[in-house]
């Protein structure tokens, strides 16, 4: 565990040295978080996801990406 969030930590302040604003690594590091936390509980750990879990992370990551869209 502590080796994935320190390769997670990682790659997100190269991403922010590499980007113009910290948008968009944001975003991109949020969502990725939600869907491998989903994706590792059920495959590691044998968890329950039900469909509301989905639908809700689904929703979480359209708010990210409406927050991070361009406003022209």
């Amino acid at each position: 565990m502590v080796l994935v969030n320190t390769w997670g930590c990682r790659c997100y302040l190269r991403s922010l040295d590499a980007a113009s604003n910290s948008v968009a690594p944001t975003v991109i590091s949020s969502a990725s978080s939600y869907i491998l936390s989903g994706i590792i509980g059920v495959a590691m750990f044998n968890e329950v996801s039900s469909f509301k879990w989905w639908l809700g992370t689904a929703l979480i990551i359209q708010g990210l990406a409406l927050v991070a869209r361009s406003r022209k």
